[in-house]
């Protein structure tokens, strides 16, 4: 989906600005940074344009949504900082790795529990 696609590209975006242009020293913490704006994105556009006709207290679904993207924000931000702190390997690559396995459980929880 087009949302999907646009939170990532926020968030990748901000990762190699911060990496590149300001040089953070452990790509982790770029990543956290980087991920909480593209989850903000996300949330907004799912809301506004994915599941606009959802029904259910929108706080209910606040939270729902960032206690799913809290666990995906700590597993996302794990593997960025084993991959690529630790294990010295190239963050594009790592990035495309966990936001593959990411966008999958992050859809099928969205539709099933979130936005119903």
């Amino acid at each position: 989906n087009l949302n999907g696609v646009f939170a990532t590209s926020i968030h990748y975006l901000f990762l190699v600005l911060f990496i590149e242009h300001f040089e953070f020293n452990y790509i982790a913490i770029a990543n956290a940074l980087a991920s909480s704006l593209g989850i903000t994105s996300s949330f907004i556009g799912n809301l506004l344009f994915v599941f606009p006709n959802t029904s259910g207290e929108l706080k209910k679904r606040i939270f729902k949504f960032y206690l799913l993207y809290f666990l995906i924000f700590l597993t996302n931000v794990a593997f960025m900082f084993i991959w690529s702190d630790l294990a010295n390997l190239n963050y594009h690559l790592g990035f495309l790795i966990i936001v593959a396995l990411s966008s999958l459980i992050i859809y099928f929880v969205n539709s099933r529990f979130i936005f119903l």
